[in-house]
């Protein structure tokens, strides 16, 4: 199997949380007690870290080394992310 150009990766990171549809109070929207914001966590191939982000795609064309297309990309900003793991491909 030929070196990896990219790494699989496991990323913890903490999603903003979206408020109900419509208008409201202002007041109502600050007071909101919604909980913790949700952390999420994605697995992908890092395929950037550049621009206060980090880039992973689920899925990659033809060998990793080799590869030049990507699909189910996700970009997330450094700030959000909590941890970041390296997995075994």
């Amino acid at each position: 199997m030929a070196k990896s150009r990219f790494k699989l990766v496991l990323i913890e990171w903490i999603d903003s949380e979206f408020a109900e549809l419509g208008w409201r109070d202002l007041g109502e929207l600050a007071g909101s007690k919604t909980g913790c914001p949700p952390v999420c966590q994605s697995v992908g191939w890092l395929i950037s870290e550049s621009g206060g982000r980090k880039t992973i795609v689920s899925s990659l064309d033809g060998d990793n080394p080799g590869a030049k297309h990507g699909a189910g990309g996700i970009s997330i900003i450094n700030k959000a992310v909590v941890r970041v793991k390296v997995l075994r491909p």
